[in-house]
């Protein structure tokens, strides 16, 4: 009996697994990546990058995803002009990442300020 998968499509990912595995190199996983994205599901890829994300620490995760999707990471400190800089930062952070920024600065203000700038957004007293 054969080990050799009987999809196609799963023996041209299979193989191109191999080569990526043994050049090792950006440019054959980036054409790995190409294979797999036009030979498998959806949910054939989302089971293979939980398989491999699984066996990573939390800041090794944290490293793959931020380069598979562009993340950014937080901001900067802001040295001459902060509302240029934060605007700056936001224009490369993803939607995730903005939410987590505004969260993060609402609740680092005081209470009267929080307060004073949620009016500001709603235009409700809070």
């Amino acid at each position: 009996m054969s080990d050799a998968p009987s999809d196609p499509k799963h023996a041209a990912a299979v193989r191109m697994l191999s080569h990526a595995l043994t050049l090792g190199d950006s440019d054959t996983w980036l054409g790995f990546a190409d294979v797999i994205a036009a030979r498998l599901t959806d949910g054939e890829r989302a089971a293979m990058a939980f398989a491999a994300l699984v066996t990573l620490d939390a800041d090794q995760v944290d490293g793959v995803i931020s380069a598979a999707t562009g993340a950014t990471g937080g901001p900067s400190p802001a040295f001459l002009n902060a509302a240029e800089e934060l605007s700056w930062w936001a224009g490369f952070a993803s939607s995730h990442e903005i939410d987590a920024g505004a969260v993060a600065c609402v609740n680092a203000m005081p209470l009267p300020r929080r307060q004073a700038f949620l009016r500001y957004l709603t235009g409700v007293a809070v």
